[in-house]
C-alpha cells in the first residue's frame, strides 16, 4: 500500500510540473484585470480567463501588419520600417549571368518615398576645359557637370567664352544647336539662340539628357557637337576694282570629353 502511494505521489508531482511548465511556455502574461497586463506599443490588452491577450490596433506603425496608413501617413518602407521593412540596400547591376553591387546608386528615404538615387554627398562637381581655334576666331568652351551624373536630374552646363577675333568678322556669332552623343548614340540635344557679340564675351546654357539608363549605372565617353553660324568682311574683285562682300559661314565644332562620365539612374521608385 505504501509503495502505491508513493507512486501515486510522484505521478502528481510530475503532472503539476509538466502543467506548469506548459502554462510558462505559452507566453500568456497571468492576470486578474486588464491593468495588469504589460502595455505594448500598437496593441490594445484585455484580461481573458486570467490571462492577457493583445489586439493589434490598425494604422499604427509597429503592429506588424503593412497598414494603408502608418501613424497617419501612407504606409511604406520610409514611414513605417518597422512593418515594410528599411529602405536601404544598392542597386543591382548585370553583368553576364550575374549581378554586382552599384557604386552610387542605392535605395534611399526621399520625401518619405524609398527610391533608387544618388546620396548628394557622392557628387562632386568636375569642369572640363577646351580651346578652339577657328578662321575668324578663337573661343575656350568649358563643361560643368556632376560626377556622379543623375539622369534625368542633372544637366551639362556649356560656357562659351570668345577670346579673339579677325578684325573681319562681323558680329555676332550665332550658336543655333548642339548635340550629345557616344557612337550613334543620341544622349541629349538643344536648340540655342546663345549669341557672342565681341571678344570677351561669354554666354552660358545647360543641356539635359534625354538618354534612358539600360543599368543603374552605365559608364560612357561623349562628345558634343556645336553648330555655329557667323559672317565675314571678304574683298571681291569686280570690273570697278575690289569690292567689300559679307560672307555667312555655317560651320560646327566636334570635341570629345577626355574623362569618361558616370551616368547614375536616379529618382526612380
Amino acid at each position: 500500500m505504501m509503495k502505491k502511494r508513493l507512486l501515486f505521489l510522484v505521478v502528481a508531482v510530475a503532472s503539476l510540473l509538466i502543467i506548469a511548465g506548459c502554462t510558462q511556455s505559452s507566453g500568456a502574461q497571468s492576470c486578474k484585470t486588464a491593468a495588469d497586463c504589460t502595455p505594448k506599443k500598437c496593441y490594445t490588452s484585455s484580461c481573458t480567463e486570467n490571462k492577457c491577450v493583445y489586439i493589434a490596433q490598425q494604422g499604427c506603425c509597429g503592429n506588424a501588419y503593412k497598414d494603408a496608413l502608418e501613424d497617419g501617413k501612407a504606409g511604406n518602407e520610409c514611414t513605417c520600417p518597422a512593418d515594410y521593412g528599411r529602405c536601404d540596400g544598392k542597386a543591382k547591376i548585370a553583368y553576364g549571368s550575374g549581378f554586382y553591387d552599384a557604386k552610387y546608386v542605392k535605395r534611399q528615404c526621399i520625401q518619405n518615398q524609398c527610391i533608387m538615387g544618388v546620396n548628394p554627398d557622392d557628387l562632386k562637381p568636375l569642369t572640363l576645359l577646351d580651346q578652339a581655334k577657328f578662321n575668324a576666331f578663337s573661343m575656350e568652351v568649358t563643361t560643368s557637370f556632376n560626377q556622379p551624373f543623375r539622369v534625368p536630374t542633372d544637366s551639362f552646363t556649356f560656357r562659351l567664352t570668345l577670346k579673339d577675333a579677325k578684325d573681319t568678322l562681323v558680329y555676332p556669332i550665332r550658336f543655333t544647336h548642339i548635340t550629345l552623343s557616344s557612337g550613334e548614340v543620341l544622349y541629349g540635344e538643344k536648340d540655342l539662340t546663345a549669341i557672342l557679340g565681341g571678344v570677351g564675351d561669354a554666354v552660358s546654357f545647360s543641356v539635359p539628357i534625354s538618354y534612358h539608363l539600360i543599368q543603374p549605372e552605365e559608364e560612357q565617353k561623349l562628345k558634343y557637337k556645336l553648330e555655329y553660324g557667323y559672317t565675314l568682311n571678304t574683298e571681291v574683285r569686280d570690273a570697278s576694282g575690289m569690292t567689300t562682300v559679307q560672307k555667312t559661314f555655317r560651320e560646327s565644332l566636334e570635341n570629345q570629353f577626355g574623362t569618361k562620365i558616370t551616368f547614375a539612374q536616379d529618382g526612380t521608385t
